[in-house]
């Protein structure tokens, strides 16, 4: 009758190892999936702050004139 319970008592301890093993796996994948996200996130929003500060630069093939002199101004 010991012999049933101790038996009961392994295979039960077995199975409920098992659980926690896998609810510890399920944490790590979430906590790896969120993670995964947040670097996504992040990488994209570097990219679309790169683009817009390349939209804000001017064009380099595109030279702006100097502003006119003023009349009367000598030009050496």
């Amino acid at each position: 009758m010991d012999l049933v319970f101790l038996v009961v008592a392994l295979v039960g301890l077995i199975v409920l190892k098992g659980a926690l093993a896998n609810k510890e796996r399920g944490f790590r994948k979430n906590r790896d999936r969120k993670k995964i996200q947040q670097v996504l996130d992040a990488a994209r929003r570097n990219l679309e702050s790169d683009q817009r500060q390349q939209s804000d630069l001017p064009s380099s093939g595109k030279k702006k004139s100097p502003p006119p002199l003023p009349p009367g101004s000598k030009t050496d």
